[in-house]
């Protein structure tokens, strides 16, 4: 901030800054709704992390006549953005999920799958333990009156590995493909407190 402009009493420097921030928030959202509606490259059903873990996550954190600053409280975002090692923190693998009925479960004491393991040993890579894949089952219910019904058989599905079970997972830095364009950026910021600017000499006069 142009410390010629702080010293003008009539300049209510805190709004400046505010234009610029909520200009600056707008951009990130914007920014997190285009890579949801991106989708995920294997064409699972979407999950919306980017919504749910960026946009609402996203607002003005401080805001001061001296500075604004914007910011995004999810560390999910911060591992896309800058990349790293995840492992385990309960179980003993981590779950990765490979088909679409695995993904939207999430977990697979989730997935309501018949899934039995079946240990791997991976030299080209190490962090395999195993997979879980989907057991021979037939589904029962059963009736008011206590009386069970046979359903059909997973004959077709059966075999079918949903999940990787790995000790860690190595994520991809997405870097700057996260944030807002930098130069639009500060084009749009830089003008929405041009705009404020106006108003406040306007107010002034």
């Amino acid at each position: 901030m142009d410390e010629a402009l702080k010293s003008l009493p009539s300049v209510n420097t805190r709004r400046l800054l505010a234009a610029g921030a909520a200009e600056y928030k707008r951009l990130w959202r914007a920014r997190f709704d285009a890579l949801d509606a991106a989708g995920n490259k294997k064409g699972f059903p979407p999950k919306n992390f980017w919504i749910k873990e960026g946009k609402r996550r996203t607002d003005v954190a401080d805001l001061t006549a001296d500075m604004a600053r914007v910011t995004c409280d999810s560390r999910a975002v911060a591992m896309r953005s800058a990349g790293g090692t995840v492992r385990p923190r309960a179980a003993k693998a981590l779950a990765i999920p490979l088909t679409p009925q695995a993904y939207a479960a999430g977990w697979p004491s989730n997935s309501g799958l018949p899934l039995e393991f079946v240990p791997v040993k991976s030299a080209k890579n190490p962090a395999v333990r195993g997979k879980l894949v989907e057991a021979r089952a037939t589904r029962i219910s059963y009736g008011r009156d206590g009386s069970v019904r046979k359903g059909r058989e997973n004959v077709k599905t059966a075999g079918t590995t949903h999940y990787l079970l790995v000790s860690k997972s190595e994520i991809p830095a997405m870097g700057d493909a996260v944030r807002p364009e930098r130069t639009a950026a500060e084009a749009a910021v830089t003008a929405k407190m041009g705009e404020a600017l106006a108003r406040e000499i306007e107010r002034a006069k």
